[in-house]
């Protein structure tokens, strides 16, 4: 049988990982099964293991569990909205002077700015 070496999301592999320990196959089997279907895009080994392993436990959903701990952006909507009403209010304002207003760090004032915001640096001669 060749390979034809799609790529599969992760969330994808679990299903098919979700399948195969059901019907009983094992994790090394599975895994040999996925490498050479899906070569360089699959699971580790490792991966595929633990999966297999929390399916056989009873876990039903594929999905990733939520996490606690700090979110991965800061740029809030309500952050957003606030930067841009400094800003608008005076557009000469520093990013420093935005942080220190909001309570908030400079990294996240800069991408708020340029990617939530799109503004950009302009410089007049």
């Amino acid at each position: 049988m060749a390979a034809f070496l799609e790529i599969c999301s992760h969330v994808e592999q679990r299903a098919i990982i979700r399948f195969l320990s059901s019907e009983g196959v094992r994790p090394r089997d599975i895994y040999r099964r996925m490498k050479a279907q899906y070569g360089d895009s699959c699971l580790n080994q490792n991966r595929v293991f633990k999966w297999a392993s929390s399916f056989k436990k009873g876990r039903t959903s594929i999905e990733d569990e939520p996490r606690s701990g700090r979110p991965k952006e800061a740029a809030t909507p309500s952050n957003l909205e606030a930067v841009n009403k400094l800003v608008r209010a005076d557009r000469r304002i520093k990013v420093e002077e935005i942080a220190e207003s909001l309570s908030i760090s400079i990294g996240t004032v800069h991408p708020s700015l340029r990617e939530g915001l799109g503004y950009s640096k302009v410089c007049c001669r």
